[in-house]
């Protein structure tokens, strides 16, 4: 399962990266205030999360869930990981812990999905 749990981490960033580049053009070409950077950065993060999942566990036959909620886990883990070493007085407001669970939430849903997503 780890090779799965691999693939479905992989496809969280690689929709993640895919998706910021294309709101950056966005961004660039439109009259679309910076204002709405905070929830599509969210949203983008909840997409990649449910796909990668669902990835990751479209091959297993149990624990879904479990599995989806590791992917959404180890996402946060490395956002998190990589904005304490990146950002300036980085600190970790209780708002970061509720983030962390919705991610784990988030994952353990497409977990749900991505199980009952048989070929």
């Amino acid at each position: 399962m780890s090779i799965h749990l691999l693939k479905g981490v992989v496809t969280s960033y690689g929709f993640t990266f895919v998706a910021f580049l294309v709101f950056a053009v966005i961004l660039s070409f439109t009259n679309i205030p910076d204002s709405t950077m905070p929830g599509m950065i969210l949203l983008i993060s909840i997409i990649s999360i449910l796909f990668g999942a669902a990835t990751c566990t479209r091959q297993a036959s149990t624990q879904g869930w479990l599995w989806g909620g590791i992917v959404g886990l180890i996402y946060a883990g490395v956002i998190y990981l990589l904005s304490s070493f990146l950002v300036t007085g980085f600190s970790t407001p209780m708002s970061t812990l509720y983030l962390i669970l919705s991610y784990v939430g988030t994952g353990a849903v497409g977990g749900i999905v991505g199980i009952n997503m048989k070929k």
